[in-house]
Parts: C-alpha cells; structure tokens; sequence
C-alpha cells in the first residue's frame, strides 16, 4: 500500500470523512516524468481528481511547458466529480464548475514552469474534486507538456487519477462535452504532479471574499 502525501493519519473515503487540513503535493516525487501531448489538434483536456482535505481551497498549482511557437494557452477548471466508466470510476462533472480561471499561457521555451492559482472557494471536506486544464475553449493554441508522476509505477496518491479527453480540435463551449466519455491511464496509477491547499478560512479572508461578491453584485446593478 502506497503511503498517502496528505497530512493526515486516515485518508478519507469519498462519503465524507473528516480530513486534517493539508496539503496534497505530487510534485518532486521520485521517477516523475513529462506527460506529453496536452493541446491541440487531440488531446485538448487533461485532469486530476484530488480528495479535499478541508473547507477552503486556496491554491492550486502545476508543471507544464510547450515547445509550441506562442506557447499554449489553457484555463484552470475546477469541477465536482461524476460517475464515469473506467479507472476509478468518476469524471469531470462540467455541470458543476466551482471555479474558472482567466485565459493563461505556458510559453514556448521548452522550461518547465510552474503555474499557480487562487480559487479561493468553499468546498466539502472529504469530497472529490477535478482540476481541469482546459484548451479546448480557448481557439487555436499549442501543444504542451505537463508533469506526471512515474509512468506504469506505484499509484503515489491513491484517491486520484489523471483523466483526459481527446475532443479533436477546437471547441467554443464545454456544454458540448457535458456528457463526454473521457479516457483513463491503464493503470490507475499515474497521477499529475499537482499541488493542492486546503485551509479553513480566517475571518479576514472571509470577510475579503465577501466584500468583493457584494463590490460584483454592485457592479452589475
């Protein structure tokens, strides 16, 4: 049995069991690798399911580079989960977005970089969440490289797996993909390199993200 990265001395079941807040960190694990061909013109979505291990998601972060001139532009989606046939069994529900980001670009210089985000939602302890990187809203765009952990090796984090969808080309709305079979890694096994925090929120950053919802509702009355 693979030893858990989440701090906390019981993983969670997806039924809802309470987490110790924590981290989830794939990042700079032994044998990790590039996982090539995310982009255009095939392979336009790549996912992870992580396991919440709080009430708060605060920062989400990845790995990727592009060789592609321009780069690759993408978003960051974050979504509940639904039931899907094969790997461990659930998807991206894109009926559920919690978070969306603006469009980014991984450059083209070959580096690897790291790319971080604040969603800053409320979310429920213990439950499955996906992180999507998207490019198949966002027009034509490049190819990239995101990294992974080992490839056919243990399973590092046992409550995830890395996802994708082959849409063969560009796309203008995730409705299209709403009822979507996406693919699963043979071996359930190979995960994305991914960072995920998980905090219960102060009351100042409560405070903070409800003074900026009211600042939008009035901006748009």
């Amino acid at each position: 049995m693979k030893k858990s990265v989440l701090f906390c001395s019981v993983l969670p079941t997806l039924a809802g069991s309470i987490a110790t807040a924590g981290v989830v960190d794939l990042r700079d694990l032994p044998n990790n690798f590039d996982q090539s061909s995310w982009g255009h013109p095939d392979t336009t979505m790549y996912a992870q399911s992580v396991q919440a291990t709080d009430v708060f998601l605060d920062e989400f972060r990845f790995r990727a580079t592009s060789t592609s001139v321009g780069g690759i532009n993408y978003t960051l989606i974050v979504t509940g989960a639904r039931a899907d046939i094969g790997g461990l069994g659930w998807a991206p529900d894109l009926t559920d977005i919690r978070y969306e980001s603006a469009v980014s670009n991984i450059d083209g210089s070959g580096i690897m970089n790291e790319a971080v985000f604040n969603p800053n939602i409320n979310v429920a302890n213990g439950e499955l969440l996906f992180f999507v990187l998207n490019t198949y809203t966002v027009g034509p765009t490049g190819v990239g490289t995101v990294r992974a952990t080992e490839f056919n090796g243990p399973d590092q984090y046992l409550p995830g797996e890395f996802v994708f969808l082959n849409t063969g080309g560009p796309g203008s709305s995730l409705n299209d993909l709403v009822g979507a079979d996406w693919s699963h890694r043979f071996d359930n096994g190979e995960d994305l390199a991914i960072f995920a925090s998980f905090s219960v929120p102060t009351p100042g950053t409560l405070f903070l993200l409800g003074a900026g919802a009211l600042a939008g509702t009035r901006r748009r009355r």
